[in-house]
């Protein structure tokens, strides 16, 4: 493997393993519901950028499993969401 190609397999891991630090921090700083829900949203809002900002509409079954996905994360958002100063922190 080229030292250059070695070099961002090492960065991209480096990132990977901050990302998990963080969302094991915001599990512990708020409910589990909370910390994985807003960890997966950037699914949901890369959707978002490619039906309003690219203007491309995703085909009926990929819209449809948008569709659940939105609907899934209201209701996780409805039974366990909150907002308060002790969950602020995750």
């Amino acid at each position: 493997m080229p030292k250059g190609l070695l070099g961002l397999v090492l960065l991209a891991g480096f990132f990977f393993a901050v990302d998990i630090v963080a969302w094991h921090i915001g599990i512990f700083k708020t409910k589990l519901g909370n910390a994985t829900l807003l960890a997966n949203c950037a699914s949901l809002l890369l959707a978002i950028y490619g039906i309003f900002l690219a203007r491309k509409l995703p085909p009926p079954m990929q819209g449809a499993a948008i569709l659940l996905a939105f609907a899934g994360a209201a209701l996780l958002m409805g039974q366990s969401f909150e907002i308060s100063p002790e969950h602020f922190e995750g």
